[in-house]
């Protein structure tokens, strides 16, 4: 019980992350130049939004929904890690100074370290799966 817990908090995070990252980068919003960290939180939060249904529905199918609720946000922040690293690649300034804590930065580590918590989370509910 306590590990399913855990994997619904950490849907409702990465739905709220993803969420902040939608109302505070405004990607409809058309600009001549944009910040680094930009492309990283689009990427983030577009594989957020593609997996977390995917992974319920994998759940759905295993039978066990919490593992589901636990591998759509673990893949989406893998999945939004690559998109947003190609996106600011292709898209980013090379003027701007590395130097500079970003959003970007910001957010590669928290991917990292949601990725990690899914990844010890479906490790336990598979060693205690009877």
């Amino acid at each position: 019980m306590f590990l399913h817990t855990i994997s619904w908090i950490l849907f409702v995070v990465m739905f709220l992350l993803a969420l902040i990252l939608l109302v505070k980068e405004k990607p409809w919003v058309k600009r001549e130049k944009y910040p680094e960290g930009y492309w990283m939180g689009v990427g983030l939060g577009t594989g957020i939004g593609i997996c977390m249904p995917l992974g319920l529905l994998l759940g759905y199918l295993m039978e066990n929904i919490p593992i589901g609720v636990a591998l759509g946000p673990v893949l989406g922040a893998g999945l939004g890690s690559i998109l947003g690293s190609r996106w600011e690649k292709q898209h980013g300034d090379p003027q701007q100074d590395e130097e500079q804590p970003t959003l970007g930065k910001w957010l590669k580590k928290g991917a990292i370290l949601i990725l990690l918590l899914g990844i010890i989370i479906i490790i336990l509910l598979f060693a205690t799966k009877k």
